[in-house]
């Protein structure tokens, strides 16, 4: 059975950019290497910029989603949660930078979020594996199934690709 993939109201160029301002602006944060499962096996996924584990970028970012993207998801979904994740990843022009095939699905996580703040090239939207195509573009967020396996493809555009992605949990 497929997971559900669903997109959501653009919050609007305002919102967008006090994102990128704030990863323009980050410098605790950079190049990320996720490594192999094997010697042999390639890493999987080759970063450009990314605060995933960042405490300060995660505070920022939680900060930001609480006033700006919270009550638009909020409104999409008809149940209460609570974002028990936020990290940002860059995937550079020309780059090669990819994240390979994973999920976010963990006993604290039920729903995962994409916010595409830059995203010029369709090529570069994120892959889900069993799962419909689902047409996105720059400022679109998605929510997902967080068992939903999915990838960025490598980059080897002229453009960069620049997301936010969230997990939630349902209060109980």
């Amino acid at each position: 059975m497929s997971p559900s993939i669903y997109k959501i109201q653009k919050p609007g160029w305002f919102i967008k950019r006090k994102f990128l301002n704030y990863i323009f602006n980050d410098k605790k944060s950079g190049y990320y290497i996720e490594p192999a499962l094997s010697k042999v096996s390639p890493p999987k996924s080759v970063i450009t910029k990314g605060s995933f584990k960042n405490e300060t970028s995660t505070r920022d970012l939680t900060k930001l989603y609480d006033n700006h993207l919270k009550p638009i998801v909020e409104t999409f979904t008809s149940n209460s949660y609570f974002m028990n994740a936020i990290w940002y990843q860059c995937y550079g022009k020309n780059s090669g930078s990819y994240h390979g095939y994973h999920d976010h699905s963990s006993a604290n996580c039920e729903v995962s979020g994409i916010y595409y703040l830059k995203l010029k090239d369709p090529e570069l939207k994120t892959e889900f594996l069993d799962t419909p195509e689902l047409m996105v573009g720059e400022g679109d967020i998605i929510l997902f199934d967080a068992n939903a396996l999915h990838r960025s493809p490598p980059n080897h555009t002229k453009n960069d690709k620049i997301i936010l992605s969230f997990n939630l949990d349902r209060i109980k």
